[in-house]
This record gives C-alpha cells, sequence and structure tokens, in this order.
C-alpha cells in the first residue's frame, strides 16, 4: 500500500497497518491480521494484509485480510472487525471511514 495523503497528513502505509492491526486483535474470533504469505482456502494470498483509498469524499475504504478462528460466526466476527477498524482509524485519525472490507483469507483451528 502506498502512503496516504489526508486532511493535510501523509500516512505511511505502516502507520495506518498499525492501527488497523491493534483493533482487529482485539475482536474475538479474530486468530491474526493475515500477511502476504498466508495459504487460503483455495490459493495462497498475496495481497497486503491492509490496504486503504481515499474517496473523493474525503472518506477512507479500508480491506483488511484477516485470519479466523473455528467455531465463530463469521459473519459477526467480519461485522466486530469492520466496527473496531472504523472506530479505530476515525479516532486516531481523525478521518471517517466509508466502509471496511473484511477478507477471511483462513480459518485457524485452536
Amino acid at each position: 500500500m502506498a502512503d496516504l495523503y489526508v486532511k493535510g497528513m501523509e500516512l505511511s502505509s505502516n502507520v495506518l497497518e498499525t492501527i488497523v492491526s491493534l483493533a482487529v486483535s482485539e475482536v474475538p474470533g479474530v486468530a491474526a491480521v493475515a500477511d502476504s504469505q498466508t495459504t487460503g482456502f483455495f490459493r495462497k494470498v498475496s495481497t497486503p494484509a491492509v490496504e486503504a483509498f481515499e474517496l473523493d469524499d474525503e472518506t477512507l475504504l479500508v480491506s483488511v485480510h484477516i485470519i479466523a478462528l473455528h467455531g465463530y460466526v463469521l459473519p459477526d466476527v467480519a461485522q466486530a472487525v469492520r466496527q473496531a477498524v472504523s472506530d479505530a482509524v476515525s479516532t486516531q485519525l481523525g478521518v471517517a471511514v466509508s466502509a471496511v472490507d473484511v477478507c477471511i483469507d483462513a480459518l485457524r483451528f485452536a
């Protein structure tokens, strides 16, 4: 992910990835944020774990890839991730989040 320019700030991709990763790590049912080497259900994932795009209305679209824990209701986990990411980004960066796309790349069995 390239650096973002929001509200007069240049943000390193590492900053946003850290904010998102910390928020996601607190969500029940999430084992981890996936990395570029995570093996998915049917293929090896080669996309960044966190991506963000500034939209025309100066909001962000965030995409996050996760590894979910087996036994949790996945739509509920995805919704909790959306809420946690949106809250963390808006609080720490002062930028509204229009959407959070959650990609479940793998399941971890505890």
